[in-house]
């Protein structure tokens, strides 16, 4: 990435099938739009069949698209990977946003202060629904937002992965 340099924000966290499904349930109450890579959007009916996808409301601002998909380094987008139990591991999920990013011409570009205080709100969501607390990660201990449910899951023989 030649001349650009991105600055972004981003929560981890694993949240079980039903605190995710209450997350989707505030998101749907504020009014976000689901996205799939090419910009579309993703009908409520068919969020389940997605794991990754970005959330968008117009007033962030412009859409910019890159090789016919979301150009997701400058567009005002919030992506969001769901945390998934495949097989007998725990994948983390994430929520990422790129607040500010550098153009070799433009120098630094910030993102709307709207779009980043939306950010905040739904780290806080997670920040409040999901405890912060030790969960191990191969031969480690490591602080991550993690439910309960999940924890219990690493006790009969579940393994938290990145």
């Amino acid at each position: 990435m030649k001349g650009k340099v991105v600055m972004g924000k981003q929560i981890n966290f694993y949240m079980s099938e039903n605190v995710q499904n209450q997350f989707i349930d505030f998101l749907i109450n504020n009014n976000f739009l689901f996205l799939d890579n090419e910009g579309n959007k993703i009908d409520f009916q068919n969020l389940c069949s997605y794991n990754d996808y970005y959330l968008y409301k117009n007033e962030f601002g412009c859409l910019l698209t890159k090789n016919n998909s979301i150009d997701v380094l400058n567009s005002p987008i919030i992506e969001f990977c769901k945390t998934r139990v495949k097989e007998n591991r725990i994948l983390r999920g994430r929520l990422w946003i790129s607040d500010q990013y550098y153009k070799s011409n433009s120098g630094q570009i910030q993102q709307s202060k709207n779009y980043i205080m939306e950010y905040n709100m739904l780290a806080k969501w997670i920040k409040k629904n999901v405890p912060y607390q030790n969960i191990k990660k191969g031969e480690f201990f490591v602080k991550e937002y993690t439910n309960d449910e999940l924890i219990q899951m690493e006790k009969t023989g579940y393994i938290f992965t990145a």
